[in-house]
């Protein structure tokens, strides 16, 4: 990237050349970019570093622009994903009656009675107190949305409710479907390696 001169020159073009108006034009103009750059001050220093994936120790490249070797850094900003991918990363639910991970249990949902999936109504409820949208009936579900948006869990609440999860680690032995072992056997195995 840095042998052409064309290409090193736009990669630093958020340093250099942009203006400043307020509005988000550029990935440079995000919160992400400035929360970089104010964390690692010593990266945002150098505007021909990459903000594209983490990297540990950097990598020296030549600059043709500037004519000068430098190493180069790059760093994660953020990461899109769909929707279950976003279940897998954060273990949060994605699937069900309450797959809603901002609203969790307070997600409003139904089964369809013919379609035999779930359908999540209630967005509404984000919407600002006096939207058109929460009192139209016709256009929604024969319903107005009066109610407040869920509040966020505290980290009391969360701390309470996996408080309450039990886990034993490794292989249920007694669960339906595995075939019964001789626990005998099993007793002679374990004697026999001590």
């Amino acid at each position: 990237m840095e042998q052409s001169p064309k290409i090193a020159k736009d990669l630093i073009w958020h340093a250099q050349e942009r203006e400043f108006d307020g509005k988000m034009c550029h990935p440079s103009d995000s919160p992400s970019w400035k929360l970089a750059d104010h964390r690692w001050p010593d990266f945002a220093s150098e505007p021909r570093n990459l903000r594209l994936a983490i990297s540990a120790d950097g990598v020296e490249c030549y600059d043709v622009h500037q004519q000068e070797v430098f190493t180069l850094r790059a760093v994660l900003l953020w990461t899109i994903n769909d929707f279950p991918a976003y279940g897998n990363l954060s273990s949060c639910i994605v699937k069900g009656y309450f797959s809603c991970p901002i609203c969790g249990e307070d997600t409003y949902s139904h089964r369809l009675k013919h379609g035999k999936k779930n359908s999540y109504t209630g967005h509404r409820r984000f919407l600002p107190c006096n939207h058109p949208f929460r009192k139209q009936k016709k256009a929604f579900n024969s319903k107005q949305e009066f109610s407040s948006p869920p509040q966020p869990l505290s980290g009391e609440e969360i701390l309470r409710k996996i408080d309450v999860i039990s886990n034993s680690w490794g292989k249920n032995k007694n669960s339906p479907g595995k075939l019964n072992v001789n626990t005998n056997k099993l007793l002679e195995k374990e004697v026999h390696i001590l």
